[in-house]
C-alpha cells in the first residue's frame, strides 16, 4: 500500500497475517498486540503465591506452638488377646531307696552243679491187644489141609485186667495167606477159626489181625509144603 502526503511518501507494504509494516525510510512496524501479559498481571500472580506460602507457614507455626504447651495424649496400645498356654504335666519320680537283705552263700548255686533233671509223669498205660495164632499143622506133602484159631488173643487193659477174645466176642479176625514173600488171599470173620488148604509146594506165611473196638494186634505162623 502506498501513500502519499506533501513531499514524504509513505509506502506501507503489510503482511496481513503476520501485522508488520514497512515505512518508507525502511524500519519495520508490527502492528499485532504484544502477546506477552501485562507486568501488573505478573506482579498479581506473584503476591498470590507469596500469599499462600505466608499462610502455610502461618498455620505449620501454630501447630508447633500448640503441640509445645498442648499437654501430650497418651495413646494405649490395643490389648491382645491372651495366646493359649499349654501347661506340661510334670512327673515327679520318686526313688525308694530299698535294703537289700543279705543273701546267705548255700543259697547262692554254684556255677559248676549241673541242673537236676526234669522228672517228666509216665503216660498213662492204654488198652492193648496180644494176638494169638495157633495151627494144628505147620508142614506137610502138598496138598494137605490146616486149621487155624485165632480165639486165644486176649486184650490186656490199661487197669491189668484181662480179657480174651474167645469171652468178650466182640473180636474180629482176618485172615492172610502169602507164599513165597507174595500175597495169595485173605479172609475175615468173628469166630476166629479159619481153614486153609496148600496147594502148591512153597513156604507158606499165614497172619491173623485181631481186633476189639480200636484196639488191635497181630501174629502168624510158617507152613512148609512138600
Amino acid at each position: 500500500m502506498s501513500q502519499k502526503s506533501g513531499n514524504r511518501s509513505l509506502n506501507v507494504d503489510g503482511d496481513a497475517k503476520g501485522n508488520i509494516m514497512i515505512t518508507g525510510d525502511g524500519n519495520t512496524v508490527n502492528l499485532s498486540p504484544d502477546s506477552s501479559p501485562a507486568p501488573t498481571n505478573r506482579l498479581s500472580l506473584a503476591g498470590v503465591i507469596a500469599l499462600i506460602c505466608v499462610v502455610m507457614f502461618g498455620m505449620y507455626g501454630l501447630l508447633i506452638i500448640l503441640l509445645r504447651f498442648l499437654p501430650p495424649v497418651a495413646i494405649t496400645p490395643t490389648a491382645s488377646p491372651p495366646g493359649l498356654v499349654f501347661e506340661t504335666p510334670t512327673v515327679a519320680a520318686t526313688v525308694t531307696a530299698t535294703e537289700q537283705a543279705a543273701v546267705p552263700l548255700e543259697a547262692v548255686p554254684s556255677p559248676s552243679s549241673s541242673p537236676e533233671p526234669v522228672v517228666l509223669s509216665p503216660t498213662p498205660p492204654a488198652d492193648r491187644m496180644v494176638a494169638i495164632l495157633q495151627s494144628n499143622r505147620t508142614e506137610g506133602k502138598a496138598p494137605f489141609e490146616a486149621r487155624f484159631d485165632g480165639r486165644a488173643s486176649y486184650v490186656y487193659r490199661a487197669d491189668g485186667q484181662v480179657n480174651k477174645c474167645i469171652d468178650l466176642f466182640f473180636c474180629t479176625y482176618t485172615f492172610t495167606v502169602y507164599l513165597n514173600d507174595k500175597y495169595v488171599t485173605s479172609t475175615s470173620n468173628k469166630t476166629g477159626i479159619w481153614q486153609y488148604t496148600f496147594g502148591k509146594r512153597g513156604e507158606y506165611k499165614i497172619g491173623v489181625y485181631v481186633c476189639w473196638d480200636q484196639v488191635c494186634g497181630e501174629d502168624g505162623v510158617a507152613v512148609n509144603a512138600r
